[in-house]
């Protein structure tokens, strides 16, 4: 008998993002892997000690990380795509109910910061990953052709799981600063999302 599905409307979840983040997500084998407290320090010298509170400057990374692993320049894209991915709200520690935040503080965070202050950040999370055995040398078939490293045979990794990502955290980073307009600007470029899955750590780069 086929059977189709009501269109009903729930008004009361019980819910946990920790629940329906798998264990073995990319996202979550970061996060057990890098402690972001480091963000702090080198973030401390752009903030005053008066004003209003700012957004975490380790969600900032956090945010300019995912830009990175799933290919997304546009600062708009990403800040429209994030409350739709559970992953993504459990990775920068929001709830479901949470706003999140606009286009436009990543943009504030890019003019306060500068590239330099981004680099130290990306190369420190690929340092720890490194420290954790995330990151290793294997042999990796790309486009029929095989790329020796310093691996043995039992570690091969699927093609599936060594998709290239997107240049190296400088090149993308150069491409970030360049595709979005400044903190208050209107005409910033808005790209498609990238792809559906990141490149997995284990690839050898991140």
């Amino acid at each position: 008998m086929m059977k189709k599905r009501a269109d009903t409307e729930r008004l009361i979840y019980c819910f946990s993002l920790d629940e329906r983040v798998p264990k073995d997500h990319l996202l979550r084998l970061l996060s057990e892997a890098v402690d972001f407290s480091f963000v702090y320090p080198l973030a401390k010298p752009f903030y005053s000690h008066t004003g209003q509170p700012s957004i975490d400057p380790v969600v900032l990374f956090k945010m300019a990380l995912l830009q990175y692993l799933y290919d997304i320049p546009s600062e708009r894209r990403l800040a429209k795509e994030i409350p739709l991915n559970i992953a993504w709200l459990w990775f920068l520690n929001y709830d479901l109910e949470e706003a999140t935040p606009n286009h436009s503080v990543l943009s504030k965070a890019r003019e306060r910061f500068g590239i330099e202050v981004y680099r130290k950040c990306f190369l420190q999370v690929v340092a720890l990953c490194r420290q954790a055995n995330l990151i290793q040398g294997d042999k990796v078939v790309i486009d029929a052709t095989i790329v020796k490293a310093n691996a043995s045979l039992d570690s091969l990794v699927e093609r599936e799981a060594c998709r290239a990502l997107p240049g190296t955290p400088e090149e993308f980073l150069e491409r970030v600063w360049r595709e979005n307009g400044k903190a208050g600007d209107e005409g910033g470029t808005v790209e498609g999302l990238g792809r559906a899955e990141p490149v997995q750590l284990g690839s050898g780069r991140i």
